[in-house]
């Protein structure tokens, strides 16, 4: 195990210090890792061969050391390597309007935990459409094509989109009329949306006196953000975490829709305002809002969060070299330091003691980090 110096404790403590005083009601998640160990921890850099270009990838999947990246290149949307080598295996995704083209300014890629050695792509644009690659069949054909699931309702906007069946889905909602719940349901089969789980009663008094309204609750839905995932080995059980100041949430669905919360983490909202111009409104956050989760990974037994703990304000706040790891009741862990500051990070889905990230801020680079070394 290696042990944390005295400057990275006292750094932790600074951050510590200073994300608390950023606003006086305003929590961090850090808080509760006060007493727990925080672990130093060196990854390595895969190196790509001289063929294997990466545009500027946005995230990245893993299984079994072969990474699928969401990497944007205009002509295609995906590429697939290999990590052992840094080989590039196949870029895929083609731009375009056919029915297996997609518009690669508008994908998520996830892990299908409801079918092995597969992966979903999700596109969040007119037409949202939801397809599953086999990991296999890419690596051996190179006209292999996805299979296409369904094109979702026009009114029914969704992020974050899991797949749980060929006709059942989870996602975020994004702007659904009359909704006041975080997480929607949908079943193809019957056309039927579900929406649960309103967000939790804030405790400062900015928040209290809009939370009320339905047009500021539907726009801090999306203000939000944050990353939804599958807990592997346990396809209906979920772990969401908020972008902003720290909302998490472990939950499991049932097979009607029905949707329990597990446990819970909540350290208040964001301020932010809406800006209006003409027909076109976009919100802007408080430039003191801090960065928190800034996106997340699961294992069976852990799930890991890419802290940023910066506000929004500051230059490279989507960046974080801490990893906040917890239980699957949100119980806390540890601290992970990481030697370099990344963006995104994922499990090999596997191999859960491998963890990937992609480093910024200039040139992405991929680096992995052996979690054996700290048992």
């Amino acid at each position: 195990m290696v042990k944390s110096s005295f400057i990275l404790f006292c750094s932790i403590a600074a951050l510590l210090y200073f994300a608390g005083c950023v606003k006086k009601e305003q929590k961090t998640p850090l808080k509760e890792f006060e007493k727990l160990p925080i672990e130093e921890i060196v990854g390595k850099q895969i190196i790509l061969n001289s063929d294997t270009i990466l545009n500027r990838p946005l995230s990245l999947i893993v299984q079994d050391s072969v990474a699928i990246f969401y990497d944007n290149s205009q002509l295609s949307g995906l590429t697939m390597l290999n990590l052992n080598d840094g080989s590039l295996i196949r870029r895929f995704a083609e731009l375009g309007d056919k029915a297996t083209e997609f518009n690669t300014n508008a994908l998520t890629i996830d892990l299908n935990y409801a079918r092995d050695n597969e992966f979903v792509v999700y596109q969040n644009n007119v037409p949202r459409r939801i397809f599953t690659f086999n990991i296999d069949s890419i690596i051996a054909r190179g006209d292999y094509r996805p299979a296409y699931l369904m094109e979702f309702p026009k009114e029914l906007s969704l992020n974050e989109v899991k797949f749980l069946s060929e006709s059942k889905y989870l996602g975020i909602p994004s702007f659904i009329a009359g909704n006041q719940h975080q997480f929607a349901f949908f079943n193809s089969q019957k056309s039927q949306v579900t929406t649960a789980l309103r967000l939790p009663d804030p405790a400062d008094d900015y928040s209290k006196k809009f939370f009320s309204d339905s047009t500021y609750y539907a726009w801090l839905l999306n203000v939000l953000g944050g990353e939804l995932k599958q807990r592997p080995h346990h396809p209906m059980e979920f772990a969401y975490f908020s972008y902003y100041n720290g909302l998490a949430r472990v939950f499991e669905v049932s097979e009607n829709g029905e949707i329990t919360l597990i446990s819970e983490k909540f350290n208040g909202y964001p301020k932010f305002e809406v800006l209006v111009s003409g027909e076109i409104s976009k919100s802007k956050v408080d430039n003191d809002a801090v960065v928190s989760s800034i996106n997340i990974a699961t294992s069976k037994d852990r799930i890991y969060a890419l802290y940023s703990g910066k506000k929004s304000g500051l230059e490279n706040s989507h960046l974080g070299s801490m990893v906040l790891e917890y239980d699957w009741e949100l119980n806390p862990i540890r601290i992970l330091k990481l030697n370099r500051e990344c963006y995104n990070l994922t499990i090999d889905r596997n191999n859960p003691n491998l963890l990937y990230v992609l480093t910024g801020p200039s040139n992405a680079d991929v680096f992995y980090y052996d979690l054996t070394v700290i048992k």
